[in-house]
C-alpha cells in the first residue's frame, strides 16, 4: 500500500542572527560529512516555496530529509507482519515480564500467560511500567513527553518541502493538510490537547508561513513520546536478565530510527556482531 514516501525534502529556516549561526554551524558540519545540504539564500528559500515568510534570513535544503504518512505507515507494517506470518494479538495489555534464575521466560498478558525464552520490551513511553513477577527489574526510567499537533486544511496546497524553523514544523501532505508541531511537555500520561499548547503552535506555524492565516483549522492530537533520562535510546540486551532485550526511547525519532532499530535488534538477538558504538545507548548504562 502506498505510505506517501515524499522525497521533496525539508528545508530548515533561520529568521535571526542567531538562527543564521546555528544553520552555518550545522551546514559546515554536515558538509564536512559528506551529508547533502544547501546554503539558501532568503530569495532563493523563498523561490522555493513563496508561502514562506519574507523575514526569513537564510535556510538550508536537506534534500534526502524525506518524510512518509505515519498513520499508513503504522498500517502497512500491520499488513506486512501478518504476510510474513506474524501473530499480532491485539487489544492485549502486558502486565508483567515473568523471570527466573535471571533470565526470561515470558509475559503475563490480560489474554493469560505467554510463554518464550526472548523478549523484546518495546512499550514506549509506558516502558518504565512493566516490572517483573520474579527477579526483579534494574530500574531504566524513560518518561512520557507531550507532543502536542495541529492539522490546517490548505487547498490548493501552499507547501511542498517540510519547513523547520528553531521554533517548530510545518508538514505538508499530499491531500493539502498542513501538520504543526509540536510542544515539548513533561505532564505525565496526560494527552489532553491544550488552549496554551494550540496557541503556541499556531503562532509558531504563522512565523513560518504567514498564508496559514487563512486556513482553517481542522484537528488537534497528541501524542507521548519514550524519552530516557539522557535522551538517548534504549537499545540492546540487558546484563542482568539473559534473554530479555530493549528496544525503546526514541524521544522525538521514532519513526526515523525504526528500521536501524529492527536491524540491530535482530542481529542482536540472533547473534550477529554489532558495532561497539552501539554501547552507547545500552540499557546497562544506567
Amino acid at each position: 500500500m502506498d505510505v506517501e514516501l515524499d522525497k521533496t525534502g525539508t528545508l530548515y529556516l533561520g529568521f535571526t542572527a542567531e538562527d543564521e549561526h546555528e544553520l552555518r554551524q550545522r551546514y559546515e558540519w554536515q558538509a564536512s560529512e559528506g551529508l547533502p545540504v544547501e546554503w539558501l539564500s532568503r530569495g532563493e528559500a523563498r523561490k522555493l516555496e513563496p508561502s514562506i515568510s519574507r523575514k526569513v534570513r537564510c535556510a538550508l535544503r536537506f534534500p534526502n530529509d524525506w518524510q512518509v504518512e505515519n498513520r499508513r505507515l503504522a498500517e502497512a507494517l500491520v499488513r506486512a507482519n501478518e504476510k510474513l506470518g506474524v501473530r499480532l494479538i491485539t487489544e492485549c495489555e502486558v502486565k508483567a515480564l515473568h523471570c527466573e534464575d535471571g533470565r526470561v521466560t515470558g509475559v503475563e498478558s490480560s489474554s493469560g500467560s505467554i510463554s518464550a525464552p526472548v523478549v523484546v520490551l518495546a512499550a514506549g513511553a509506558w516502558s518504565s511500567l512493566i516490572q517483573s513477577t520474579g527477579t526483579p527489574l534494574p530500574k531504566i526510567d524513560v518518561e512520557p513527553v507531550r507532543g502536542q499537533m495541529l492539522c490546517f486544511e490548505t487547498q490548493p496546497p501552499i507547501a511542498q518541502h517540510v519547513l523547520y524553523s528553531s521554533w517548530g514544523y510545518l508538514v505538508p501532505r499530499r491531500d493539502g493538510r498542513i501538520l504543526a508541531g509540536s510542544t515539548t511537555e513533561f505532564v505525565g500520561f496526560d494527552k489532553d490537547v491544550t488552549i496554551d499548547g494550540v496557541s503556541e503552535i499556531r503562532a509558531m506555524a504563522l512565523e513560518i508561513a504567514p498564508v496559514l492565516d487563512d486556513s482553517p483549522l481542522v484537528d488537534s492530537w497528541s501524542g507521548l513520546r519514550p524519552c530516557a533520562q539522557d535522551g538517548l535510546p534504549v537499545l540492546g540486551p540487558h546484563e542482568e536478565v539473559e534473554g530479555l532485550f530493549y528496544a525503546t526511547a526514541h524521544y522525538r525519532n521514532g519513526i526515523l530510527l525504526a528500521p536501524i532499530t529492527g536491524e540491530l535488534i535482530a542481529d542482536i538477538v540472533t547473534g550477529v556482531p554489532t558495532s561497539p558504538l552501539f554501547a552507547a545507548f545500552s540499557p546497562n548504562r544506567f
